[in-house]
């Protein structure tokens, strides 16, 4: 079936629109995007049909919704982290927390963040729960002597940065997704 072009220029222009407001980070177009799009969630028990005027059946997707705009917030400083670790090829971590006018720790967790994001485990044989992490991102930096590569060709000192990098990621993790209060 084919549209009038009327039709289909209101629709590019509504797209349009909508492509650079997600990208300005406008919060009510994430959340419109994200119902438009996402799968019907469902609540796994029955309703109360006791009680007419409670309408749950809403509550799954805004659970959801709850949800992905924490991580959408969490993530919003990504990009401009990867915008001055591309513009600096060495820059101190105080010198960067002043630039986006953080605290140094907070600074250190997105860093954080931002290299566990970019990384995928990818399998190359044997069980499947095994792989490399490879990095997916253009940039590899390491903060304070901590690296997760192996260009020393491995190594006491390699293990030991491996293992001080998976710790603190996962620390990171941990306190990102709100498991674990400090």
């Amino acid at each position: 079936m084919l549209c009038s072009h009327g039709r289909t220029h209101a629709n590019q222009h509504h797209h349009l629109v909508l492509l650079v407001l997600l990208l300005s980070s406008d919060e009510a177009a994430i959340e419109e995007t994200f119902c438009k799009s996402c799968p019907k969630f469902i609540i796994p028990g029955s309703p109360n049909y006791d009680d007419e005027r409670l309408n749950t059946n809403q509550e799954a997707l805004q659970l959801q919704l709850k949800l992905f705009m924490a991580e959408v917030k969490r993530q919003l400083v990504l990009p401009t982290i990867r915008s001055y670790l591309k513009l600096y090829t060495t820059i101190p971590i105080s010198k960067l927390a002043k630039f986006l006018e953080v605290e140094e720790e907070v600074l250190r967790a997105h860093l954080f963040m931002f290299k566990y994001k970019t990384r995928s485990l990818v399998w190359e044989g044997g069980p499947a729960t095994e792989g490399s992490l490879v990095s997916f991102t253009d940039i590899e930096f390491y903060i304070d002597g901590v690296r997760d590569d192996d260009d020393d060709g491995g190594g006491a000192d390699g293990d030991d940065a491996r293992l001080v990098y998976g710790w603190l990621t996962c620390c990171v993790c941990v306190f990102a997704f709100g498991v674990c209060r400090i």
